[in-house]
């Protein structure tokens, strides 16, 4: 966001009034007043393991949310504007929440890696970790 400024010259050809302490605090209290102390709006947070849809989900507003239930959840996800979600629910494929587990996590009846030639020994999976 930008910075705004505006030469004191100016003011007067604007509808500033010139006050004292008490009259802005007057004013100033007045406002807050006429405002509720929380607004209640609709946001879509997608959440859940997201690294591999990651370059699906739109770059507009990258902003992770961290939020907690009244219930005491916490959920961690990006939010997205209602049009995605539409088109996400649309083309969503219809798996079993076990079968989406399964599709992302390795089990024991995949094949293991192929060892290169000249390598010896029996054939083990290998994993890596980020703080390697």
């Amino acid at each position: 966001m930008g910075r705004r400024t505006l030469p004191l010259a100016k003011l007067a050809e604007h509808d500033w009034v010139e006050a004292d302490r008490v009259q802005l605090q007057a004013g100033w209290s007045a406002e807050l007043a006429s405002i509720p102390e929380f607004t209640t709006s609709t946001i879509y947070l997608v959440t859940g393991l997201l690294l591999p849809i990651w370059k699906r989900i739109p770059q507009k507003s990258t902003r992770v949310y961290r939020l907690q239930t009244d219930a005491g959840e916490r959920i961690i996800g990006r939010k997205v504007p209602l049009s995605w979600v539409t088109a996400m629910s649309a083309e969503r494929p219809a798996l079993a929440a076990e079968d989406a587990f399964a599709a992302l996590l390795p089990d024991a009846t995949r094949r293991a890696p192929r060892r290169p030639r000249g390598s010896s020994g029996s054939s083990r999976l290998h994993s890596t970790s980020l703080n390697q």
